[in-house]
C-alpha cells in the first residue's frame, strides 16, 4: 500500500463535487424535466448514499448536513416513478417492433400516468429555493490534523468484506426476486465505493481489479430491474379493465411471456460472474491483508 495515498486531501471535496452536480442537474430537471438529468440527478444522489454508508464503517472525516438528504428525498422519490415511466415508452417501443403489435391501449396508459408524475415532480421541485440547496449540501469537515490520522484503504476494507458477505447470501436466493432488487441495491453500492477508492485513492489495494465487469454486472441487473417495473404497470394497467379485454386483446399475455423471459435471460449465469468478481476482491485482501480474513 502507498503510504500516501492514506492521506491525499482530495476525497475531502468529493461530496462537495457531487452536491454541485446534483444541483445542476437539478436546475435542469426544474426548468426542462429532460429525462437525462433527472436520471444523472438519481446516480448522484446514489454515490452519495453509497459514500455515506461506507463513512459508517470508517473515520471518514467529511459529512453532509442533515438538510440536505431532507430536501431531496421527496425529489429522489418522484423522479424516481417518473424515470422509470419515461423508460417503459422505450421499452414498449423495443416490444411493438419485435412483436409486431401497437399495444395502443397500454401506450396512452403510459402517456396517462407520465402527466400525472410529471406534475407530482413538478410540485416537488417548484417549492424549493436553489439556494437551500446550495446552504444544506455544505459539507463540514474534521481539522487537516484530524485527516493525517485518517487510514481510509485500511478502514474500509471492513466495509467492503460486509459487501462481500452480503452479496454472497444473496447469490444464494437469486431465484426469488424480492432478493434481486436488494441484490441489485449492494452491487451499485459496492461498485460506487471501490469507484470512489480507485479515483481518490488510486494506490488501493482494489486498483488490480478491473471495474468493468461489475459495471456490466450492475446494468444487467438495472435492467431486469427495469423490466420488472415495466412488468408491474402492464399488470397494473390490465387490472384496470375487465376480463373480456385481454380476451379481446391476448397480445398483452404474449408481451408479459417475452418479458419474463428476457429477464430470466439477463440474470442467466449473472451469480456466476458476481461470485468470480467477489472472489477477486477477497484474494485482494487477503494479499495485503491476510488477517482481514
Amino acid at each position: 500500500m502507498n503510504p500516501e495515498s492514506s492521506h491525499n486531501p482530495d476525497y475531502l471535496n468529493f461530496l462537495d463535487q457531487q452536491v454541485r452536480i446534483f444541483r445542476d442537474h437539478y436546475q435542469a430537471t426544474r426548468t426542462t424535466m429532460d429525462q437525462e438529468a433527472i436520471h444523472q440527478m438519481r446516480v448522484v444522489v446514489k454515490k452519495i448514499n453509497a459514500i455515506h454508508k461506507l463513512k459508517k464503517h470508517i473515520q471518514f472525516p467529511v459529512t453532509l448536513r442533515d438538510e440536505f438528504f431532507d430536501i431531496i428525498r421527496d425529489i429522489y422519490s418522484a423522479s424516481g416513478k417518473l424515470r422509470d415511466v419515461q423508460l417503459q415508452h422505450t421499452l414498449l417501443y423495443y416490444y411493438r417492433k419485435k412483436l409486431r403489435f401497437d399495444f395502443w391501449e397500454l401506450q396512452q396508459y403510459i402517456n396517462a400516468v407520465e402527466d400525472q408524475l410529471e406534475d407530482q415532480l413538478k410540485e416537488a421541485v417548484v417549492h424549493i429555493d436553489p439556494s437551500a440547496i446550495e446552504e444544506a449540501g455544505t459539507t463540514a469537515a474534521a481539522s487537516r490534523e484530524q485527516d493525517s490520522e485518517v487510514d481510509l484503504e485500511n478502514d474500509s476494507i471492513q466495509f467492503i468484506l460486509k459487501k462481500i458477505e452480503k452479496i454472497s447470501k444473496l447469490l444464494l436466493v437469486i431465484d426469488n426476486e424480492e432478493f434481486v432488487h436488494d441484490l441489485r441495491k449492494q452491487v451499485k453500492q459496492l461498485f460506487f465505493a471501490l469507484q470512489f477508492l480507485g479515483q481518490y485513492f488510486p494506490a488501493n489495494i482494489f486498483a488490480g481489479n478491473d471495474l468493468q465487469t461489475m459495471r456490466l454486472i450492475g446494468e444487467k441487473l438495472g435492467k431486469w430491474n427495469d423490466l420488472t417495473m415495466f412488468t408491474q404497470r402492464i399488470e397494473e394497467f390490465l387490472a384496470s379493465h375487465t376480463a373480456d379485454f385481454t380476451e379481446e386483446f391476448p397480445e398483452y399475455y404474449l408481451l408479459l411471456r417475452f418479458i419474463r423471459e428476457d429477464k430470466r435471460m439477463l440474470l442467466f449465469d449473472i451469480d456466476v460472474d458476481i461470485y468470480l468478481e467477489l472472489l477477486h476482491l477477497r484474494a485482494a485482501i487477503r494479499t495485503e491483508n491476510p488477517e482481514k480474513q
